[in-house]
């Protein structure tokens, strides 16, 4: 993943050709295809753990091996630009190369305390000693052989054409986005209408319970009210009966 385009002041006309058509983002540890085509280093590592082709023109990448360092002006852009601090939310507002922005993390006064800085200022030391050696045996090569080691710089001819396919998989991508949202919707439209589809039937099942009850209830209500009058009427006394001859004279 690169460096993300709001953390630097001004990037201009140069913003497009400094961003790496995977992520969008400025380059961080560039690498170039045979194709003359660069991207970050991790993004297009993850991109051929999927896929063995360039992402821009699908052209064939055989191995890892076949990637190089990107053109000499394109790093030399890079360690040019302008860019806010790692710690920028935490109240440093200073800007500084990206060149020296590990040294300027490592030493900046807003960063977290941990016991590890001083060992991470060590390290950058040695690691900036360790470039400008790399850079004084370069520079001795130059002057040996009269010609620098670095893939030639591809036409801005080449470069335009790049980019409206640059612009294509960037579409691509939000298409993509675009029709996971929708599909994300239409699985929880589904998801709502199963529900209530389960709550009505759990509604007919509870209704039916309950009329069931109550017919229950009213059978042997109207079964014991049966039982009760039953039982009165057969406790009130019956009127007697005197024969009739006794009452004729």
């Amino acid at each position: 993943m690169g460096y993300d385009l709001k953390r630097f002041s001004d990037l201009g006309v140069l913003a497009e050709d400094i961003t790496c058509p995977i992520c969008m983002n400025v380059f961080r540890d560039p690498v170039t295809t045979k194709c003359r085509h660069t991207y970050c280093r991790d993004c297009l590592y993850e991109w051929l753990q999927r896929h063995k082709t360039c992402p821009l023109d699908q052209l064939p990448i055989e191995s890892y091996d076949t990637l190089t360092k990107p053109p000499i002006f394109v790093i030399n852009i890079l360690g040019r630009l302008l860019i806010f601090c790692d710690y920028k939310e935490k109240g440093c507002q200073k800007t500084v190369k990206l060149e020296d922005l590990a040294q300027h993390v490592a030493t900046c006064p807003f960063r977290p305390k941990t016991a590890v800085s001083q060992v991470l200022v060590n390290l950058t030391k040695l690691s900036n000693r360790l470039s400008f050696t790399n850079f004084a045996s370069w520079l001795n090569r130059i002057n040996q052989r009269g010609n620098i080691e670095h893939p030639p710089t591809p036409p801005a001819r080449y470069r335009i054409r790049s980019r409206p396919r640059h612009t294509e998989l960037a579409r691509q991508r939000e298409r993509r986005d675009e029709f996971g949202r929708e599909e994300d919707i239409t699985n929880v439209v589904f998801l709502f209408l199963a529900l209530l589809a389960v709550a009505a039937y759990f509604a007919v099942l509870f209704r039916f319970a309950i009329e069931c009850f109550l017919l229950f209830v009213f059978q042997h209500i109207s079964i014991l009210l049966f039982g009760v009058f039953v039982m009165i009427f057969n406790m009130t006394p019956q009127p007697s009966t005197v024969p009739l001859d006794y009452l004729l004279p």
